[in-house]
């Protein structure tokens, strides 16, 4: 175990993240915080570039939803995998590739929305963002089988986008294999997080999209041992997707990448916290120091 607040201090040295949403804490035991403004009935909810409400001051700028300024968004895949999935590989199983890329297909499939998730293939790359320089960095997912450093979550997004019109300008997913047994295959398998279930879910954050308070939801904020459900859509949270970007968006040109932040957003377990929300506001206060994203470990 480790002491609430002294983890995300210990952290500082390692990532320099300026961290403002997309932050929940204790998701299994509390109701879900509503972000924006939204009709009751609404089963989705859009990340926002900051939130006071959790501690994460927003220096002047307004609280704008997140979105991607085009249409069609890379991302790529670790390719070394992960080692418990496949042992007797160095490189990344194509049953395990094929799950990764079903879990991003899964958001391409509404016919309400021209957004696309392209495939770009496997990379050494294990993501990170490159300040000042666009063409430099990439979307990767990947495993983290040996350290993890945020807590108990199962899986984690890191978004970084312009604080001032919540345009995102790089996504990263982790998965947490140094804490919990992944599992692939038709059916989940009993004492093991899905990874179809736990990446459909992260890349609904990838895209823009917060914690649901609906259960029955994709986006909703925990899984459970074996579950598959977060697998498939459910309506609230295509209605998410189609709201974000929906059919007959034009494309944009990024902006220059000034006003630049970070947030995170996580799936948690049973009877484990995410603590994303201390880290976040911990980390808020490197800003004065810290004038970009993050440096790698």
């Amino acid at each position: 175990m480790f002491n609430k607040i002294a983890r995300p201090v210990a952290l500082l040295a390692g990532l320099a993240f300026i961290l403002p949403a997309c932050t929940h804490e204790d998701a299994w035991e509390e109701p879900q915080q509503q972000q924006e403004a939204q009709p009751e009935d609404r089963d989705f909810v859009r990340t926002l570039t900051c939130d006071p409400n959790v501690g994460i001051p927003c220096d002047g700028y307004d609280a704008v939803p997140v979105f991607w300024p085009r249409l069609t968004v890379g991302y790529y895949i670790n390719e070394f995998g992960s080692s418990y999935l496949h042992p007797d590989d160095d490189t990344i199983s194509p049953e395990l590739e094929r799950d990764i890329v079903a879990s991003f297909d899964t958001w391409n499939e509404p016919e309400c929305s021209d957004f696309f998730l392209e495939y770009k293939g496997t990379t050494p790359f294990r993501g990170q963002w490159i300040d000042g320089n666009s063409a430099s960095n990439i979307n990767v997912f990947v495993f983290e089988d040996e350290v993890w450093p945020y807590g108990r979550a199962v899986a984690l997004t890191t978004l970084t986008y312009r604080k001032d019109d919540g345009r995102i300008l790089d996504a990263d997913i982790e998965m947490n294999g140094a804490d919990y047994v992944f599992s692939t295959g038709e059916s989940g398998a009993v004492g093991t997080m899905d990874v179809r279930n736990t990446l459909t879910h992260e890349v609904g954050h990838f895209i823009g999209l917060d914690h649901s308070a609906n259960p029955d939801t994709t986006m909703y904020a925990t899984a459970r041992e074996g579950e598959v459900d977060k697998r498939d859509l459910h309506p609230g949270d295509i209605e998410g997707l189609c709201t974000i970007y929906p059919v007959g968006t034009p494309e944009e040109s990024p902006r220059p990448e000034q006003n630049v932040r970070g947030g995170i957003c996580s799936l948690v377990a049973p009877n484990q916290p995410d603590h994303s929300a201390l880290l976040a506001t911990a980390l808020f206060g490197l800003v004065a120091m810290v004038r970009r994203r993050r440096v790698r470990r």
